[in-house]
């Protein structure tokens, strides 16, 4: 969202008495929705001086942040300096089997704790969650520039695809999202006859598929997705 935006959809106190008094913003990084893209430092410090501006926070969704430091070639504390807290995933990109966790001051990070405890969150033996995320963090993160690559591999295949339509430019992280460029092949089909393959995908609307390479997805298994993608328009297309 251009910076001009969010400075206008920003409601002050002084405002209409018929809506919420903004508070907060909120940036996603990677972007999910956009394929993955990443929000560059100089983005993420500009919306940090609009939210100081007009008195408000300013919270990172990092559920890919790790993706975003790899492709930008910046460390993670500096593409959240602007942020009041982030919350960053671990079972996304770096593969730990569950978890986030939520990053921010002492005193933030004291409310949040009673917040959760007023909610009724909290896990028993969690240790055995967390030694998994510590090896996420630190046998993971150094791959992530890999699975970039791959997914640009799955790309390049899929734009060779006359049925279907892909920006390549769109893909800078591990996501890569596709469109039907057939009337006759639908997102949730091409899905359903790919999971019969055991190639899972995402369908995205009426005209999209979402594909996602992680750390356990190797070069093979790219070339077996893209066989299994132009086997399965070739069924869809024959029946």
């Amino acid at each position: 969202m251009d910076i001009d935006k969010i400075v206008a959809a920003i409601r002050s106190r002084d405002g209409s008495l018929y809506y919420p008094t903004t508070r907060l913003i909120c940036l996603e990084n990677t972007q999910g929705n956009c394929g993955g893209k990443c929000l560059s430092v100089e983005y993420t410090d500009k919306v940090g001086e609009v939210a100081k501006t007009h008195g408000l926070k300013l919270h990172i969704d990092g559920a890919r942040i790790f993706n975003a430091s790899a492709a930008l070639g910046v460390p993670v504390d500096r593409l959240v300096r602007a942020a009041d807290s982030v919350s960053v995933g671990l079972a996304k990109g770096i593969g730990a089997p569950v978890g986030s966790v939520i990053v921010g001051s002492k005193a933030f990070i004291h409310k949040a704790t009673i917040l959760r405890k007023t909610l009724g969150g909290g896990i028993r033996q969690v240790g055995i969650l967390c030694a998994a995320a510590e090896v996420a963090v630190r046998d993971t993160v150094g791959k992530l520039a890999d699975d970039h690559r791959k997914a640009k591999v799955l790309a390049d295949g899929l734009k060779k695809i006359e049925q279907f339509t892909v920006d390549l430019a769109s893909v800078e992280t591990n996501l890569v999202f596709f469109d039907m460029a057939d009337a006759r092949i639908s997102p949730a089909k091409l899905c359903q006859v790919l999971e019969q393959r055991n190639v899972l995908a995402t369908p995205i609307g009426s005209k999209s598929v979402r594909l996602a390479v992680h750390y356990q997805i190797s070069d093979a298994d790219v070339q077996y997705t893209l066989a299994c993608i132009e086997e399965a328009v070739e069924e869809i297309l024959t029946v």
